[in-house]
């Protein structure tokens, strides 16, 4: 079975053993039976869940009958309580009656074809000098016993007891207390209803009933519960990506289950994941070291019918990135980051897992956490594979764990507290109009735009100046007066208290008889942007020349558009379109597209004679903006922007 028992009977011990199973199937019964059905000598009274016997010899029992569609103790492939892949547990004590009498969990709840029940039973009898454990079962009307009676340590005398079912396919193992006492291979399990039996000659509570169902995909028969797609293929029980050389990333969902609804399902729909677990084995194969590979999460259409998701992907290169689109605005959380954690260049294999309960998401890398984010609007949706094709990258051992909306998440005072996020610190950014200029000169400071926070808000705008000078403000302006170079600082503090890293840009202010200085360019490390030739003031029949100096050097997973503007004396915008026979459009377009790597300058206006008539204020602006997004509509899309200020004479 590969790492199948092992990696999932870990998996679920660790999820079982944390605070995470407060959004799983928990009935804890403070309220009530929860989706336990009482009668028949069960009902829920004291926070617990009491059984009481009647005397006789034989056994009752109940199912668990949650979800949207439940079908009764023997459900059928659709019911949300039909379980297949799975493990349950639960805290079983006996109160009084016969010491000689069992108690515990039955799975495999189905209706064989003569019409009685099969199942398979796990009974523990923990009071007296003979504590043991029992496994039967009934399959095609025909009783046996799997496991007669057997002495365990495991098992505490008259006390609460564990017990514990993991079922893959036909393997189930048992255990009591977090210790295995069995593993068996059981023939004709294939699924059923999951509840809770015992004996009616004794008196028992059940509290902390956990139940969890599970996906798992080792290719060994094939694609399993995805689907096949260009690029992806199965040999060895592994699945294959090899990729054209192309820089795009191709998308493949889990669309297993009974009724799946591919990339963009709905709840309701079997491959539907709104809390979950999930894992990957991934292997760089070869190919550019910089091609990306992963998981991605939430994967669903939004109201304006392009798709939103949440991206965990690794490079051969040893790092790894995390990126959203939520309603149409994409953002970085994570950028790429250098770990040692990650085997790099075919080194060896790498887990990568995403776990979410509601907002919060935890993302590991061979078992270590690495981020823990708080992501608002992605409610649920597909969980995919992302490859980049410029990559050859192989994939295994696929896991996921579907966890059911929270519900009772600080109900139970003796479960740990929920995963803390840290809190992501704002980052700093804004532009100076003008840079330069001559003495006395008045700047204005905008980081409305340019100052961002991933996770909360911005509250408050620290300025400070090297000549002494503080303001507040998202927008203020400063006004040095005598000739010199002066450094501008900015800090911000999101909502939470966190404060970014300070970020200075420099003025340089000149004598009133002095050319003004080049414009100096925003220099963001890896994003160059600077206006060239642009002067404060043109009389009528100067000639305008303007150059811009643009650089950039990133990863394919970073491209961005470059868009130029100028706004008009009656405040209307023409935008560069970058067609020579039509160089300007009143429509907002980009001036290049899909930029990675440039080094270029470009002139905007060549010898423009200023005209009578054409008199007032322009302001130029150039920005970097995320590809594909409008920086008009969506301010935040803006990564680098510049502006410049002139004024022509009438």
């Amino acid at each position: 079975m590969k790492r199948l028992v092992l990696l999932s009977m870990t998996m679920i011990m660790l999820i079982f053993s944390t605070s995470i199973w407060a959004a799983g199937v928990f009935e804890e019964f403070e309220s009530g039976p929860g989706d336990f059905v009482e009668g028949n000598g069960f009902s829920a009274s004291g926070g617990k869940f009491t059984f009481t016997g009647n005397g006789n010899n034989t056994t009752s029992f109940v199912e668990w009958s949650g979800g949207l569609n439940p079908g009764e103790w023997n459900p059928v492939p659709g019911n949300t309580n039909y379980f297949s892949d799975f493990g349950v547990s639960v805290d079983v004590t006996w109160l009084n009656g016969s010491e000689d009498a069992g108690y515990g969990l039955s799975v495999c709840n189905q209706e064989n074809a003569s019409g009685t029940a099969d199942y398979i039973r796990f009974f523990i009898y923990a009071v007296g000098s003979n504590t043991a454990y029992k496994i039967t079962a009934v399959q095609d009307g025909n009783s046996q016993t799997l496991v007669d009676l057997t002495p365990s340590d495991a098992i505490r005398n008259n006390s609460t007891n564990e017990l514990f079912i993991f079922k893959s396919g036909n393997y189930l193992a048992f255990s009591i207390n977090d210790t295995e006492v069995e593993e068996l291979e059981i023939d004709g399990c294939s699924g059923g209803s999951v509840g809770l039996e015992v004996s009616n000659l004794a008196n028992v509570t059940f509290d902390n009933f956990k139940l969890l169902p599970f996906f798992y995909e080792d290719f060994s028969g094939g694609m399993g519960g995805f689907s096949s797609k260009d690029f992806f293929s199965v040999s060895d029980e592994q699945l294959h990506f090899n990729g054209d050389g192309s820089d795009d990333l191709q998308s493949l969902p889990w669309d297993g289950g009974y009724n799946p609804g591919g990339w963009n399902p709905s709840p309701g729909h079997s491959n539907y994941f709104e809390n979950f677990s999930v894992s990957i084995d991934t292997f760089w194969a070869g190919a550019s070291e910089l091609g990306g590979y992963g998981l991605s999460v939430c994967n669903h259409e939004n109201s304006s019918g392009s798709p939103d998701y949440v991206i965990f992907i690794i490079a051969g290169d040893g790092s790894y990135t995390v990126s959203t689109v939520i309603n149409d605005v994409y953002e970085k959380p994570v950028d790429w980051t250098s770990s040692s954690l990650i085997n790099a260049n075919g080194s060896g294999s790498n887990e990568l897992s995403i776990n979410k309960e509601d907002n919060q998401f935890s993302f590991s890398i061979n078992g270590t956490d690495v981020e823990q984010l708080e992501i608002d609007g992605c409610v649920g949706g597909s969980v995919n594979l992302e490859v980049s094709k410029n990559v050859d990258v192989t994939f295994d051992s696929f896991f996921l764990m579907d966890l059911p909306p929270t519900k009772k998440a600080n109900s139970d005072p003796t479960l740990p507290p929920p995963i803390s996020v840290v809190n992501q610190r704002p980052v700093a950014n804004f532009s100076v109009t003008p840079p330069s200029g001559k003495a006395p000169l008045t700047v204005t400071l905008d980081a409305s735009v340019l100052s961002k926070d991933a996770d909360g808000t911005i509250t408050t705008y620290q300025w400070n100046s090297s000549d002494g000078q503080t303001a507040n403000g998202s927008v203020t302006s400063i006004t040095f007066g005598t000739v010199g170079t002066y450094t501008i600082t900015l800090l911000v503090t999101d909502d939470k208290g966190a404060s970014s890293n300070p970020l200075d840009r420099t003025v340089t202010v000149v004598a009133d008889d002095a050319p003004p200085p080049p414009t100096p360019p925003v220099d963001e490390g890896d994003l160059v942007l600077a206006f060239e030739g642009l002067e404060e003031f043109y009389k009528v029949g100067a000639k305008v020349s303007i150059d811009l100096v643009q650089k950039i050097q990133r990863s394919r997973f970073e491209r961005v558009d470059l868009w130029v503007a100028v706004k008009l004396p009656g405040g209307d915008f023409l935008f560069w379109t970058g067609i020579p026979l039509a160089p300007f459009s009143p429509q907002p377009q980009p001036f290049k597209e899909s930029i990675e790597s440039l080094d270029d300058r470009v002139r905007l206006l060549a010898d423009f004679e200023v005209s009578p008539g054409l008199g007032g204020d322009y302001t130029f602006y150039a920005a970097f903006v995320e590809e594909g997004m409008n920086p008009v509509s969506n301010g935040l899309a803006i990564q680098k922007i510049i502006q410049g200020e002139t004024t022509l004479a009438n």
